[in-house]
């Protein structure tokens, strides 16, 4: 698929359209940026799989949710444009025009949940602007039920493999209309998805200062000076205790579930100081010598007051 091109359609999705895309390339060994040989792909789940729905470079949007996707050549004269009602199962042509028409661009409402969309560009014989606005709204003739939708569950992994799919610590249950079922999202959207929270696994984790990953994917420390230094002043007792890495932290913005008894556990364990005399850190010595400091003088203060009221 073609990421970004100046002669070709890019890979494009849209809000609220749940796992599906398009994206213009070719089959083969590698990709050839030619528009003779491109096709247009549709994946529906999130870009595990492509299915081919025409020949050539197609600009699409995603209407209603993904329940109508629209597409426009940009490439070559037309005299309308495609679109597809399920999914790319079947695909249609609209005339829109008598004339021959280059097509520059097509846009529908951010939200995704709008019926319609804008078409624009050129004619052909005088290079006059056009705009097209294509309405779906009688495509569909009731609104989708419950038994309409189906869920969808990004994964990191082969979605077609069995076992629990997680991103960023975290399993999400979306609702999506069905594909060949012929119904339009209702004004209330999509039902709203669910989270559930996945075990820690080493994917949730990076590795802490000082460490590097090795070949293996494990996490070792750098000896180097200053990473010796921070490590002992790392492993300094705070009220009692001393926190010992691992070698890993948590990756930001992980919402795995530390407490899941099948968890992967690698974050900073606290032990307790052998002696509380050593390993203070900087900041209690600091804290002693000031509080010290105030001790001594208020003593010489006090001193100084009762001399002065001896008779």
């Amino acid at each position: 698929m073609f990421a970004h091109s100046w002669r070709l359609a890019p890979v494009h999705s849209g809000k609220n359209t749940i796992g599906l895309m398009s994206g213009v390339g070719t089959v083969g060994e590698h990709l050839i940026e030619d528009p003779e040989e491109a096709a247009t792909f549709l994946t529906r789940d999130a870009g595990w799989t492509w299915k081919k729905i025409t020949k050539g470079s197609y600009l699409t949007e995603f209407i209603d949710h993904g329940s109508v996707i629209a597409m426009v050549n940009t490439m070559e004269k037309s005299k309308g444009f495609k679109y597809t009602l399920d999914q790319g199962t079947t695909l249609l042509d609209c005339l829109a025009s008598d004339d021959d028409l280059m097509m520059a661009n097509i846009k529908t409402h951010p939200s995704g949940s709008s019926e319609s969309a804008l078409m624009y560009g050129f004619r052909s014989d005088d290079d006059k602007g056009f705009i097209i606005h294509a309405d779906f709204t009688k495509s569909f003739s009731s609104p989708c039920k419950a038994e309409d939708y189906e869920p969808f569950i990004p994964s990191n992994s082969d979605p077609s493999l069995p076992g629990l799919h997680c991103i960023n610590g975290e399993s999400k249950r979306f609702m999506r209309r069905k594909q060949n079922v012929r119904c339009f999202v209702p004004e209330s959207g999509l039902p709203p998805p669910v989270s559930t929270p996945c075990p820690c696994t080493h994917e949730d984790y990076e590795c802490d200062e000082c460490y590097y990953r090795t070949k293996e994917g494990l996490c070792a420390p750098r000896n180097n000076t200053n990473c010796v230094q921070q490590k002992i002043e790392a492993t300094s007792c705070v009220g009692g205790y001393k926190s010992v890495s691992k070698g890993y932290v948590m990756v930001a913005g992980t919402k795995c579930n530390l407490k899941d008894t099948s968890s992967v556990n690698l974050i900073p364990t606290p032990v307790k100081c052998t002696d509380s005399g050593m390993g203070r850190s900087p900041l209690t010595v600091v804290g002693l010598t000031l509080l010290g400091i105030v001790l001594a003088v208020l003593l010489v203060a006090g001193l100084l007051f009762i001399i002065g009221k001896t008779p």
